[in-house]
């Protein structure tokens, strides 16, 4: 019984290793998609703008005034959230569960992600006007960055637990 448990576990760590192949090039040829870059800079700035703020987007830029200063906000491929999404996909994929099951879960997990992506961007963004560019930095890199580490995490561990079997899907 204990040998069944282990080869699962390594059977899932494997699979979620098989995952790095793809990003790591991905990572390599250095991807982007412009467009969703575009489209995320817009809808941020629009957001920013709706809530008070001066901003205007330009491509996939936000120009920012933090009081007397004007800054340009670069929304790289980085900043969309693809990875956290991809992440959360090799996540689902990796563990053991029918795939209806994974699908309708990356059916709401994926645009939850984006959907705090966007909120992180829009937040770090305000926080800074309201406090000070110094603050930029801080909230992007300290809170934010582990925040959406926590979150795929958070929303796999929701799946497991919400399942029939809830995290026996994994270990038994």
């Amino acid at each position: 019984m204990k040998r069944k448990r282990l080869l699962k576990i390594i059977w899932f760590i494997v699979k979620l290793d098989l995952f790095l192949i793809p990003l790591i090039l991905l990572l390599q040829m250095d991807f982007s998609y412009e467009p969703f870059q575009n489209i995320l800079a817009s809808a941020v700035s629009s957001t920013l703008k709706f809530i008070g703020y001066s901003s205007a987007a330009s491509s996939y830029y936000i120009t920012v005034a933090f009081g007397k200063t004007i800054e340009v906000i670069d929304i790289s491929m980085d900043c969309t959230g693809w990875k956290s999404a991809y992440a959360l996909t090799a996540l689902a994929v990796a563990t053991p569960a029918v795939w209806k099951k994974r699908l309708k879960f990356l059916l709401a997990g994926i645009p939850a992600i984006f959907f705090i992506n966007y909120i992180r961007i829009v937040s770090t963004i305000a926080y800074a006007q309201k406090f000070g560019l110094a603050t930029l930095e801080v909230i992007h890199s300290v809170l934010w960055q582990e925040g959406l580490v926590a979150a795929v995490l958070a929303l796999w561990f929701l799946w497991l637990w919400s399942g029939k079997k809830g995290v026996k899907l994994l270990i038994s």
